[in-house]
């Protein structure tokens, strides 16, 4: 019995060496980022869902194709285009609380947003969502806000965009 004893302890041993090894050599250069907003962008999306009417909520930083869906039958096709839209992100999306449908995007526009490629993608993404039937609104960044006037702009769209 102890020969046996011995023997799945040496085996047991072996595993997690090996076990060890494996996960020393699997090490994952990642780590947690600290916050998902700037802050100027924390600041806004803390006044935001403030002002939603209450049958609405918001999800900051969705990626496009979580909220938009590729329509073609051909596979070739369907890569072309949900490749152009997998990596890029919004700063706030507005849903209906009920279903979570999207109902429009918000891009908290900072100083990128004015470099010619920043510029170039903004035009793109503001096409596929206005494809898809979903508002955009840009806020450009500034020190001092007009708030009483962008709750207006976001108060207007939802009535447009709502699904009825």
């Amino acid at each position: 019995m102890t020969k046996i004893a011995i023997a799945i302890g040496l085996i047991l041993a072996i595993i997690l060496a090996i076990a060890y090894l494996l996960s020393e050599k699997e090490k994952l250069p990642y780590a947690k980022r600290q916050y998902l907003l700037n802050i100027a962008e924390k600041k806004f999306y803390q006044w935001l869902i403030t002002i939603l009417p209450p049958e609405y909520v918001v999800f900051p930083q969705m990626v496009i194709s979580n909220i938009v869906k590729v329509r073609t039958d051909k596979t070739k096709d369907f890569w072309k285009y949900q490749n152009k839209i997998n990596r890029k992100t919004l700063d706030f999306v507005i849903f209906t609380l009920d279903k979570l449908q999207p109902v429009m995007a918000i891009e908290y526009d900072g100083k990128t947003h004015e470099l010619p490629e920043r510029m170039e993608r903004d035009q793109f993404v503001d096409k596929v969502l206005e494809t898809a039937g979903i508002g955009i609104l840009h806020i450009r960044h500034e020190k001092f806000l007009d708030y009483r006037s962008i709750k207006k702009q976001i108060l207007q769209s939802l009535n447009q965009y709502s699904p009825q």
